[in-house]
């Protein structure tokens, strides 16, 4: 049986690239919420896992969206959507150092943001708040 990161050259679900209702949060390649994007539905610790970490893989901006097309994600996210809201305070935090560490952005339940902590220095994200 292979693993995922031998199964994929990237986590990407072919969801996370259309309006999947399902992942409630997005990073934007550029300010503004422009350029190509990736959604994510769970917390993650590594966007950029591409040192052999075995059950890691590195996550790529969706193809074909514009500017940041195929691009890695850790580092290079600029602004954030976080469109999760089921009557939770559900924030997002996205932190400068993977596994969750470092200075930090918060954004809170559908609302948009321009990073400022961890613009184009962002390696993690996870949800803060009960039920998230």
């Amino acid at each position: 049986m292979s693993s995922p990161a031998q199964a994929n050259d990237w986590n990407v679900s072919p969801n996370d690239c259309v309006d999947a209702y399902t992942f409630k949060f997005q990073l934007f390649y550029n300010s503004n919420f422009n350029g190509s994007w990736t959604k994510f539905g769970y917390s993650e610790e590594n966007f950029g896992a591409d040192d052999g970490t075995p059950g890691y893989l590195k996550f790529l901006f969706c193809p074909n969206r514009g500017a940041g097309s195929n691009q890695g994600v850790k580092n290079n996210a600029a602004s954030a959507h976080n469109h999760k809201d089921y009557g939770r305070a559900c924030i997002a935090r996205v932190h400068f150092n993977s596994y969750f560490k470092g200075v930090y952005d918060d954004i809170a339940a559908d609302n948009y943001k321009n990073l400022v902590n961890t613009y184009n220095e962002n390696a993690s994200f996870e949800w803060m708040g009960s039920g998230c």
